[in-house]
């Protein structure tokens, strides 16, 4: 089996996790370039997969046929052009979470993988951590039967003075707090409710990072239109050394599944047996099972109907606090769930 020929448009934080996991997953792919605006960095990164150059012009590598598919990272505003232009161009495409901060510009994506029939899949990084793959499954198997409530306690260390760049605080760029971050939370709720967003809610607080130019901590509550229920607790502005915090609790008609960091990160419920599990190798999984998908072993696990629904969701949410008032998403699908 050939490794299949990658090129990373972005050299950020998230670029480097990326390539990182590509490096941990050996012979199944190649990074071949590295795209940069920041040559220094680009070449930093290029030095670590044996045989990558650095460019900086994503066009270059979007027409080379030696190059099989496109990595988008990078600032969210140009996900949407890279990804459009690789797709046309006859490239699969993984892209960065969030794909957009706009529906048009998500649905212009979508249009680019139907013209195109390339994969296009979002990077929902948090459904390939162990413990989030096992209560997918346990939920998929009907373990507990129908869900209709989530709850998620979601409290990382990840946004606070100086660990931020500008453009992430600037919600014209970045799409506002609950968008470029909220969406983990929100597609985590979304795919176990099998349930589209009806109305969301959001109240936002600055309690643990004062000195943001954003609320820290975000409690979102989504409705569904099967009268089901998502309640979210989100904040990303813990500051280090502090302990992240995570517990979910998904209700079903037969039973109820539940985890939380501040016991053992393991799956508990009473008819199933303990499944141990971590976060560990999640971006290693979900690049494994982007590639699979690529060659065509199996099936996309993240359709892009489900990152539009989370993408919409996470809007709303923003909208809400925003406003102080429930929205309701733009859904505009079909599809009756997730799943």
């Amino acid at each position: 089996m050939q490794p299949l020929n990658i090129a990373i448009a972005g050299s950020g934080a998230i670029a480097e996790a990326h390539l990182d996991a590509y490096l941990a997953l050996g012979d199944l792919a190649r990074v071949t370039a590295i795209v940069s605006s920041d040559a220094e960095r680009g070449r930093a990164l290029a030095a670590r997969a044996p045989g990558a150059r650095t460019v900086s012009d994503v066009a270059e590598v979007i027409g080379e046929l030696a190059v099989d598919a496109i990595d988008v990272c990078g600032h969210t505003l140009a996900h949407g052009p890279v990804a459009c232009a690789a797709l046309d161009a006859g490239k699969d495409v993984l892209i960065e979470k969030p794909p957009a901060i706009t529906l048009e510009a998500f649905d212009r994506i979508a249009d680019a993988a139907a013209r195109s029939g390339r994969l296009a899949m979002v990077g929902q990084t948090v459904r390939f951590q162990p413990v989030i793959d096992s209560i997918i499954r346990a939920v998929d198997a009907g373990e507990v039967g129908d869900v209709s409530m989530v709850h998620v306690s979601w409290y990382v260390a990840h946004v606070w003075p100086r660990a931020w760049r500008g453009w992430q605080l600037d919600s014209a760029t970045s799409g506002g707090h609950l968008i470029h971050n909220g969406m983990h939370s929100i597609d985590l709720a979304l795919r176990l409710l099998d349930d589209e967003p009806a109305s969301v809610f959001t109240r936002g607080w600055k309690t643990y990072s004062p000195d943001l130019p954003t609320p820290d901590s975000f409690h979102v509550v989504i409705e569904g239109r099967r009268g089901t229920l998502a309640v979210l607790e989100t904040c990303y502005g813990l500051r280090p050394p502090a302990d992240p915090v995570r517990r979910i609790v998904a209700a079903g008609s037969l039973g109820t599944l539940s985890h939380s960091t501040t016991t053992e990160t393991e799956l508990v419920n009473p008819v199933v047996a303990d499944t141990p599990s971590s976060t560990v190798g999640a971006m290693t999984a979900e690049i494994r099972t982007w590639l699979r998908a690529v060659r065509g072993e199996i099936e996309s696990p993240i359709p892009l109907a489900h990152s539009r629904l989370a993408l919409a969701a996470a809007i709303a949410a923003q909208r809400s606090y925003d406003t102080g008032q429930p929205v309701e998403p733009e859904t505009n699908t079909t599809t009756g769930g997730v799943r």
